[in-house]
């Protein structure tokens, strides 16, 4: 494996390539989509137009207006990424590939998990975080009986009312891993 870095003018130059052989390509560029591709033995020269991406920006705060730091991001669609807000709230992810059908979702400790569509990735996207709520309650068998052992899911709606009716992508819920509890003992689960 070699790893290159590129001159101002996006050209590169691969040395020491043993003869005869085909090389796999990937080149990769913040900015942009990944390209992946190969270089036959005896290909001197290769030209990738490399396609840019989409930004998406935006800030995070709490229903007081404050900026939330650390809040784990997913974007979900035909490509996947992860981050975390910064400091002020504030987050970016780059090189996303245009897609309409994406969304991203968010979660932090004490809020409720949420998600967004890109409506508009040229403006940046200003989510408000809930205080997350529990929910406690028991579940009896029909004889009246506490259910031991039951796994009980539980998800938000959070998606606006024009959005599609079917949803393929995971739910916030089920990104995070919260999506799911068992019943203890006497029937509880929180």
């Amino acid at each position: 494996q070699l790893i290159q870095e590129v001159e101002d003018d996006g050209s590169f130059l691969l040395e020491k390539v043993p003869d005869g052989e085909r090389w796999n390509l990937n080149l990769r560029q913040e900015s942009h989509l990944s390209w992946y591709g190969h270089i036959e033995a005896d290909q001197p020269v290769v030209r990738v137009d490399m396609e840019r991406g989409q930004t998406i920006r935006g800030v995070v705060t709490d229903e007081q207006g404050e900026p939330v730091k650390q809040v784990k991001m997913r974007v979900v669609g035909k490509m996947r990424k992860k981050g975390k807000t910064r400091k002020k709230g504030d987050f970016a992810f780059v090189g996303i590939p245009v897609d309409p059908d994406a969304v991203l979702l968010l979660y932090k400790e004490g809020y409720a998990a949420t998600g967004a569509w890109f409506l508009n990735p040229g403006t940046p996207l200003e989510l408000v975080l809930e205080e997350g709520k529990t929910l406690q309650a028991q579940v009896l068998a029909p004889d009246g009986s506490p259910a031991s052992g039951v796994r009980v899911f539980v998800r938000r709606k959070f998606l606006e009312e024009d959005a599609p009716a079917f949803f393929i992508l995971p739910t916030p819920e089920e990104e995070f891993g919260l999506s799911g509890t068992l019943t203890d003992a006497n029937g509880y689960f929180s």
